[in-house]
């Protein structure tokens, strides 16, 4: 037998793309603007090395959490359906979690039951039901093509998470709180109302994220980490890595495995994969959820299993944020109707059986966000009809999928319908006009991908990607338009900022539909140049093609070398500049103020129950605002001095935010709240205002204050 060629050799092949990635790297950060290389190449690490030990345990017991979870639920996955394969039974295992830590948390929550010991106990269970079973062989094998390229964008993009995660224990961004702290609130009561787990208060119902909050908690009290904010930074990277593998399953169950690995590194051209690690909110994490989902359901190799899993990530997705998971669920749909279009009818009813399942698992998310209470147990016996009625209907699925023949000029005509828009750009759609300034390789490339498509293809394969890729942003024209058509009718009110809000969401939505068709084009040029095309990929992402300066980090395509400059810039220095403590979005008083209100809930004087008056300058995060909702999940009734603030509309309609006049002050102090945070005094309180209240805390700016019969009754 003859000698293979040594740069065959696995670990040298790996050197080689190590030292290409290298070169191009170097070359990219040469060429960017001065100031935007020393946030990556200057500044002291003595601030980043002092928060080390508070975020890297966290860290580690977070990540073996998560991995030994996943390692059970997938593994018991494949000893219930050993043709689910190693690969989608880990992938099933790791958001097996998620969806477990939505529908327990409805069932145990509100009972007490939804603990670290639960946890724990169950996933005891399933290892003691492994042991005495005979678990099907497993076969290890060296990763595909495009597993290798997915594996690279992961590389790459753990130069920028990983010191990011280490340095940032809460997690990076405007306006993400709330979701910690409603986390936090499960922690510290060891209990979850569904209607009542907005301790930070700044925002409607509808802006909730239930499956989120219980999955973040569900990460702190299965890791042991409080407070959970620690969770939720730590799940950075981990979360990073979904959603890589999740974007190359799904890149892979509509055009094969390259096409996968290229979407995997494409996500560097959108502003998911930095955005994803910023924010942890569920308008970017839920990506992890929907493209799982699509490529179990989507997928031409039919398995019941693969099917049900991907429904309950559906579902799952759409109670971590309901605008991005309704969009997947609408894909979803309109896949389903294809079926009944080509002719498969026992499909076709089997499908609207896993879409009424899957909805009345997402259900609780909507009750929760329009505020329609129902007792305990309704919600979680809504959710267990729900998974009935999936495996029911997954039962009737035919093993084989339909013949896409009869429905060849659908997909032919949806793709040429989402070129021409490509093409005409209507300015009543202003959204999709600046896609070619702010997206401009993802824009390009995705037009040229569906034109491709329709050039080259036609076989049934090429149908169903035409099909799968062409619905994802042609979905989002569509919603974009209704919003557009009718946001003048409802300008300045709740219905027009929820029309507002999905046109925002669909920022992220656009940006992630292109990398598919996209991603077709460079697997084709990967034929003929299997590692041209890579090389290429690899160039467009990481060249610095204009100058981002002006403040487009959030809202535009950069380049990896600019993303790692901000990433570790931020990392060495800390982020939230309006507090003296940059890395917890606190001031050392504040913190201290924390303290002592954990003290309060180990006595027993705060409980569930207990909403604290906040009276506050302003809520702006770009200044120094109390969190204590955040770090204890105490509810806070914010009082807010700021005039330039409205109240009344939009999302903060139906929050617990009120106006900080006298007549309002007057009125809430009447009602005797329990505790009084005041922070810079914005109403000037006079004496006799407080006078039923002793001081436990006054420091640099921050007072807390505690009526008198709360002491008496102890």
């Amino acid at each position: 037998m003859r000698d293979r060629h040594p740069l065959s050799n696995p670990t040298t092949r790996a050197l080689r793309h190590v030292l290409v990635v290298s070169l191009i790297a170097v070359g990219s950060i040469a060429t960017l603007p001065s100031g935007t290389r020393s946030l990556l190449l200057e500044g002291r690490l003595e601030s980043f090395a002092a928060i080390l030990p508070y975020t890297v345990w966290p860290a580690l017991r977070v990540w073996t959490f998560w991995t030994v979870a996943t390692l059970i639920v997938g593994a018991a996955l494949l000893r219930f359906e050993p043709k689910l394969g190693v690969f989608d039974a880990a992938l099933g295992g790791a958001i097996g979690l998620w969806v477990f830590a939505y529908i327990a948390g409805n069932a145990f929550g509100p009972i007490g039951l939804f603990r670290a010991w639960t946890v724990w106990t169950a996933l005891a269970v399933v290892v003691v039901w492994l042991w005495r079973t005979d678990l099907p062989k497993v076969v290890l094998r060296s990763p595909s093509p495009g597993l290798r390229l997915t594996m690279l964008a992961v590389g790459i993009a753990a130069i920028a998470v990983i010191p990011l995660q280490l340095g940032s224990p809460v997690p990076p961004h405007l306006d993400v709180l709330a979701t910690p702290a409603s986390a936090q609130r499960i922690v510290t009561f060891g209990r979850y109302l569904p209607f009542d787990n907005d301790p930070y208060g700044y925002w409607t119902p509808l802006a909730q994220c239930p499956a989120l909050e219980l999955f973040y908690a569900l990460l702190a009290l299965g890791s042991f980490t409080d407070p959970a904010v620690l969770a939720m930074s730590a799940a950075m990277f981990p979360m990073t890595v979904l959603l890589a593998i999740s974007t190359y399953r799904f890149g892979r169950a509509i055009a094969g495995d390259i096409t996968g690995g290229m979407a995997a590194l494409l996500l560097f051209a959108t502003i998911l994969m930095r955005m994803v690690s910023v924010t942890m909110h569920g308008r970017t994490v839920t990506f992890v959820l929907a493209g799982t989902g699509l490529a179990f359901l989507l997928d031409e190799r039919r398995n019941r299993t693969r099917v049900v899993l991907g429904m309950l990530a559906l579902a799952t997705a759409v109670a971590s944020h309901v605008i991005i998971g309704a969009l997947a669920m609408a894909v979803a749909g309109t896949w389903i109707v294809y079926w009944l279009l080509d002719g498969d009818v026992p499909s076709f009813v089997a499908g609207l059986g896993l879409l009424a399942g899957a909805s009345l698992i997402a259900l609780p998310t909507v009750v929760i966000g329009l505020a329609l209470h129902v007792p305990y147990p309704a919600l979680a016996l809504i959710q267990c009809l729900g998974v009935v009625a999936i495996v029911a209907s997954v039962r009737r699925l035919p093993e084989t999928c339909p013949d896409r023949t009869r429905t060849r000029w659908l997909a032919w005509a949806t793709t040429l319908l989402v070129l021409s828009a490509f093409a005409w750009r209507p300015h009543s759609l202003s959204i999709l006009e600046d896609r070619p300034d702010r997206f401009p390789i993802l824009f390009a490339s995705c037009g040229l991908g569906l034109a491709t498509m329709l050039v080259l293809d036609v076989r049934r394969r090429a149908d169903a990607l035409m099909s799968a890729a062409s619905l994802l942003v042609l979905l989002g024209i569509a919603t974009e338009w209704a919003c557009v058509r009718s946001l003048p009718k409802f300008v300045d009110t709740p219905v027009g900022f929820a029309l507002a809000d999905i046109l925002y969401k669909i920022d992220y939505w656009y940006p992630y539909a292109f990398v598919f068709p996209a991603a077709y084009l460079y697997g084709r040029l990967a034929r003929p140049l299997p590692a041209g095309a890579p090389l290429l990929v690899l160039l467009l992402v990481f060249v610095p093609w204009r100058d981002n300066a002006g403040g487009n980090f959030i809202s535009h395509q950069i380049a990896v070398s600019e993303w790692w400059a901000h990433a570790i810039g931020t990392a060495k220095g800390g982020y939230w500049w309006g507090a003296e403590s940059p890395r917890w979005a606190q001031t050392p008083a504040e913190l201290e103020l924390m303290r002592i209100l954990r003290g309060e809930i180990a006595a027993g004087r705060i409980t569930l129950a207990t909403h604290i008056a906040h009276l506050t300058p302003h809520t702006l995060m770009g200044k120094n605002v109390v969190l204590f909702s955040m770090y204890t999940g105490i509810d806070d009734d914010l009082y807010v001095a700021d005039e330039t603030y409205r109240l009344d509309i939009g999302g903060t309609a139906g929050s617990r935010l009120r106006r900080a006049d006298p007549a309002t002050i007057e009125e809430a102090f009447a009602k005797r709240p329990p505790y009084i945070v005041i922070h810079d005094d914005p109403v000037s309180l006079a004496a006799e205002a407080v006078v039923d209240y002793e001081e436990l805390f006054n420091r640099d700016g921050v007072r807390l204050l505690r009526h008198r019969t709360l002491t008496q009754t102890q």
